[in-house]
C-alpha cells in the first residue's frame, strides 16, 4: 500500500516521526464512502514530504497511544511498529 509523507519531524532522541496517511474509497450500498488512513512511525531516518512510501501491513502492527493536542485535547495516535 503506498502512503504519502505529510510530515517527518526530529524528536527528542535523535531520530524523526514521521505522518503517513492514504486515502482510501470504497462502493457501499449508500454509495462511495471515503475513508483517510493516518499512521505514525519514527525511525533513524528523515523522509521528503510529499514522497510515497510503499508499506506492507503484514510487516507491522499497529498500536494506538494517546496524544494530547495543544487545546488540551487527548486523541489516540496509531503508530506502526515492525513485526519481530
Amino acid at each position: 500500500m503506498k502512503f504519502k509523507v505529510i510530515s517527518s519531524n526530529a524528536n527528542s532522541e535523535g531520530g524523526f516521526v514521521t505522518k503517513l496517511s492514504r486515502e482510501i474509497s470504497k462502493e457501499t450500498f449508500v454509495g462511495i464512502k471515503k475513508m483517510k488512513l493516518t499512521f505514525y512511525i519514527s525511525g533513524t531516518k528523515q523522509l521528503e514530504i510529499g514522497s510515497e512510501q510503499d508499506i506492507n501491513p503484514t510487516d507491522w502492527t499497529i498500536r494506538e497511544y494517546p496524544f494530547v493536542t495543544p487545546e488540551g485535547e487527548e486523541i489516540m495516535l496509531k503508530w506502526l511498529h515492525l513485526k519481530g
